[in-house]
């Protein structure tokens, strides 16, 4: 992780069930802050910090109840899985502002068929690519959008730094 994660302070936009951010917490991050608009997906992320605390000493987390434009402090990084702007045109690129705005290091997930779109992004905001990593995702049905049980899709990481 290129020294992002240990003994750092990480905001995990978006946080859903927690899985990056405990990640970091797993990782040795100094403080994790979880930020996540979803009642149901908070209850979920509560539970799971609970399942890794019965097993791990985790650092210190806190859970922020809001929406991403609600954001503030600085962080070391933040890391992210925000929506791909697929059903809400360029959401993502919101949650991709409010995290230059918090960090000059970013961890995004994003869809790669917006690859182009988010290399552009990072770039016109003055972040260097410092890595780019692909990989398939099983994406259960979730939504009404949804048309299948479970859905491989494509999905492109970037790790970028400020210029």
């Amino acid at each position: 992780m290129r020294n992002l994660v240990k003994d750092k302070t990480i905001i995990d936009l978006g946080a859903g069930t927690g899985i990056l951010g405990i990640g970091a917490l797993l990782l040795g991050a100094k403080k994790v802050t979880f930020l996540e608009k979803d009642e149901t997906a908070i209850n979920t992320l509560k539970h799971n910090l609970e399942k890794m605390n019965e097993i791990y000493e985790l650092p210190e987390h806190e859970i922020i109840h809001g929406d991403v434009s609600e954001a503030r402090g600085k962080y070391d990084l933040v890391i992210m899985n925000p929506p791909f702007g697929t059903q809400v045109k360029r959401i993502d690129s919101i949650f991709l502002s409010k995290a230059f705005n918090l960090s000059s290091n970013v961890i995004s997930i994003h869809k790669t068929s917006t690859k182009e779109y988010i290399k552009k992004y990072y770039s016109e905001n003055k972040y260097e690519l410092i890595d780019m990593f692909n990989f398939k995702y099983p994406l259960k049905k979730l939504f009404e959008h949804h048309d299948k049980p479970v859905k491989i899709i494509e999905i492109s990481g970037f790790m970028g730094t400020k210029k």
